[in-house]
């Protein structure tokens, strides 16, 4: 995956940290972080169905991790 859009997966899962499930207050979190995330989850909605789940669960387990 283009590190653009690994970098988005990272973020979204570290901002889980803070707020869980995906509410206002989550989104606008990401966006303080990566104002063009809508495009990259975009990017992610269109071409990610091949890797994608490998790459979040292992991102997610970590996520688990650190808390």
């Amino acid at each position: 995956a283009p590190s653009n859009i690994l970098d988005y997966i990272v973020v979204h899962e570290l901002t889980h940290l803070m707020e869980k499930p995906h509410s206002k207050r989550f989104w606008g979190l990401l966006r303080a972080v990566m104002p063009d995330y809508e495009i990259r989850k975009q990017w992610l909605k269109e071409n990610g169905k091949s890797w994608i789940c490998d790459e979040v669960f292992v991102i997610h387990m970590l996520s688990i991790v650190v808390q």
